[in-house]
């Protein structure tokens, strides 16, 4: 106290100041412990990678042990039935273990008025097109509100900008180029759970491949629909004038 007390007024502002922006660049560290439980497709844990990111980035502690956790978020599918029984099986092992439950994913866009019905111990609901939230999200549900962020139409796709976590101890990384789908064909349901057809550009999906995140990986998979890879090609392609010829 006496170094400080000695110090001209002027040195001493300078002082603060420096101390002051210090303490605004560390990473301020959150209560709540958060872990994550996937069910689905490849696409579905990309989403999960970009969440558990997002949440690292705003300070969270991101735990892969679940018994660790006070908050787990449940990252669903709902292409199928049995997809949904695990699902809903997932969400209640948690809610029953007292766990503050958030479902994410594709059961939360296509049920989100019924969940929070049936199941109230949920503390929130996040759409497809709506995961770049989590951050928001949770830090209501530590305000004690019930959040539905679910939007209507899902619309949002993740560039190589966006925080994602990537398991350095796994061969195999996946990468999305398109999300969504424009064909509502009857026996299908995606376009109701992903929203309409958008794609990634080259140099995004280039820039993604070459980022820190995944140089150190084996083996990098394009992660998306065989039978919709054309209108990606399309998007990239021929609406810049290039033909395209596909066999």
């Amino acid at each position: 106290m006496r170094v400080i007390y000695e110090m001209p007024l002027k040195s001493f502002n300078s002082f603060f100041q420096v101390v002051k922006q210090n303490s605004l660049n560390v990473k301020e560290k959150k209560l709540s412990k958060i872990a994550f439980s996937h069910v689905g497709c490849e696409k579905n844990l990309v989403d999960t990678e970009h969440m558990q990111g997002l949440l690292d980035k705003e300070g969270y502690e991101v735990d892969s042990n679940i018994n660790d956790a006070n908050v787990v978020v449940v990252n669903t599918c709902s292409f199928i039935e049995t997809a949904r029984e695990e699902s809903i099986r997932k969400i209640l092992e948690y809610t029953n273990q007292g766990k503050e439950v958030i479902v994410a994913g594709c059961m939360a866009q296509h049920f989100k008025d019924e969940l929070i019905k049936e199941i109230p111990e949920i503390k929130g609901l996040v759409g497809t097109g709506d995961y770049q939230k989590i951050a928001k999200v949770l830090d209501r549900v530590e305000k004690g509100e019930i959040v539905n962020e679910v939007s209507k139409i899902p619309e949002f796709i993740a560039d190589e900008e966006m925080p994602r976590f990537v398991d350095k101890n796994k061969f195999v990384a996946y990468l999305r180029i398109a999300e969504g789908c424009n064909y509502n064909c009857a026996f299908c349901i995606i376009p109701k759970l992903r929203g309409p057809q958008r794609s990634r550009t080259i140099e995004s999906i280039v820039s993604e491949a070459k980022s820190k995140n995944l140089n150190i990986i084996k083996f990098i998979y394009c992660c998306y629909i065989l039978e919709l890879v054309a209108a990606w090609i399309y998007d990239s392609f021929a609406t810049r004038g290039t033909s395209v010829i596909c066999w």
